[in-house]
């Protein structure tokens, strides 16, 4: 009887397990979905509850990524404050910068500036922020980043 008893304690501890590793990628995945839709609330929760800010989607997305993509600003401001990689690249090797930089974010471009962001880091086909800014005709971030030292 104490085999199957210890057997069932190991069972019972590695289905805990996986409930809990389970339960933390969610809550991993949900900050990148909350960053792109905005939810400046469920973003600090998810914050203050432990999830991981720097965690990327299966292409390579983080909650910066999103939340620069959406032009979401305030999500941008908590993100930096809690210290999240802002140089991270997607799976094409496109930043929070590079996304700003297409859509024409003139703030959240001069945000990540400011924190550190790495204005001449390149994507998979050697586009920089600065290319991105050019292409879409946005001169007043050509000007931003020029002035900051980008190549």
């Amino acid at each position: 009887m104490d085999n199957l008893n210890s057997k069932i304690l190991i069972f019972s501890f590695v289905l805990f397990l996986i409930f809990c590793l389970n339960a933390f990628s969610k809550s991993n995945i949900a900050i990148i979905d909350a960053a792109g839709r905005g939810d400046i609330n469920e973003v600090k929760s998810l914050i203050n509850n432990g999830a991981n800010i720097n965690q990327q989607d299966r292409v390579g997305e983080n909650a910066l990524i999103e939340a620069a993509e959406g032009g979401y600003i305030e999500v941008v401001k908590l993100l930096i404050e809690n210290k999240v990689n802002l140089n991270l690249k997607s799976k094409w090797g496109r930043t929070a910068l590079m996304r700003a930089s297409s859509k024409g974010y003139t703030d959240i471009v001069k945000l990540l500036v400011n924190a550190g962001a790495d204005i001449n880091i390149k994507d998979n086909r050697g586009r920089t922020a600065l290319t991105y800014a050019n292409q879409r005709g946005h001169q007043d971030i050509v000007k931003i980043l020029k002035a900051a030292g980008a190549k």
